[in-house]
């Protein structure tokens, strides 16, 4: 019966350390990663004040909470698709592509920060007047 088990989990098991690796250098890019979509976050913020006036400082608060999970749970999409390629392709993401996924990641949340913020700010300022 240990037998059967063996055979299912050893595979797993010579990717372990790969996994980890994977894991451990999208973690240390999380920082810079968040970095940027705060810096965004801030500068749209600081163009439509008003409408965060008008929507609440403190609704402004807990939606950038919200909106910081979230694309925290994105960030994971990095580490996840190299961990798919290395289950299913069995070989690592080449290190240069690794860090254009990285570049992508960023440019994207910056992009889709600000398109989410402005929209938002826009109408609230629009509101006040």
């Amino acid at each position: 019966m240990g037998e059967k088990y063996e055979i299912l989990d050893s595979g797993l098991l010579e990717d372990k350390e790969d996994v980890l690796g994977i894991v451990r250098w999208w973690e240390r890019h999380r920082l810079l990663y968040n970095l940027f979509v705060l810096l965004a976050l801030g500068l749209t913020s600081s163009i439509f004040i008003k409408g965060i006036l008008f929507f609440g400082v403190g609704n402004f608060i807990l939606v950038s909470i919200a909106f910081m999970l979230v694309a925290n749970m994105g960030f994971c999409a990095g580490w996840s698709v190299e961990i798919l390629q290395l289950f299913y392709l069995k070989k690592q993401m080449p290190f240069g592509i690794r860090r254009i996924l990285l570049v992508v990641g960023i440019i994207f949340s910056i992009l889709l920060t600000f398109s989410i913020y402005k929209d938002s700010f826009l109408y609230f300022q629009r509101l006040a007047g």
